[in-house]
């Protein structure tokens, strides 16, 4: 039931915009036309939209995320990485966790921070997802290079 609703109030604004163009045009135009046309315009924009998030995020936004959680990382002194295979997921998850031994709760503050924060990305869709861990993970190995890093098979 609550699926039929969700399609009812995404729909029900073009159903009242037709109807405000059908007046306006004192009925010379079909309302299904008007409907079409409505919907074929919320098409361009939602296109132009997300071209335009894509072009912002390659020329500037990746780049200040990146900028934004090194800033983080070296501010608030995180560990180095421990194993090569580790992702910033797990990273996280080991500081987070006790894994990881910190001395400063300041450190364990802004892990779960940054966690939150990737949490929170999920739910604003795959796409805003898949950017914001690409660029933490970035992030993640300009701070911390594998190459410093302990082989899990040599641990």
């Amino acid at each position: 039931m609550s699926y039929l609703k969700y399609i009812f109030f995404n729909i029900f604004p073009y159903l009242l915009l037709t109807y405000i163009a059908f007046i306006f045009f004192d009925g010379n135009k079909d309302f299904w036309q008007l409907f079409l046309l409505i919907l074929a315009l919320r098409f361009v924009f939602f296109i132009t939209d997300i071209f335009g998030q894509i072009i912002a995020w390659r020329l500037h936004t990746k780049k200040t995320v990146i900028d934004g959680a090194l800033a983080i990382f070296r501010e608030y002194k995180f560990p180095q990485r421990y194993y090569a295979h580790d992702t910033f997921s797990n990273y996280l998850y080991r500081i987070i966790e006790g894994d990881i031994k910190i001395k400063d709760p300041k450190v364990l503050e802004q892990a779960k921070l940054l966690e939150h924060s990737l949490e929170l990305s999920s739910n604003m869709g795959m796409l805003a997802e898949a950017r914001l861990n690409k660029a933490y993970e970035e992030a993640y190995n300009l701070y911390a290079p594998v190459s410093n890093a302990t082989n899990f098979l040599e641990a």
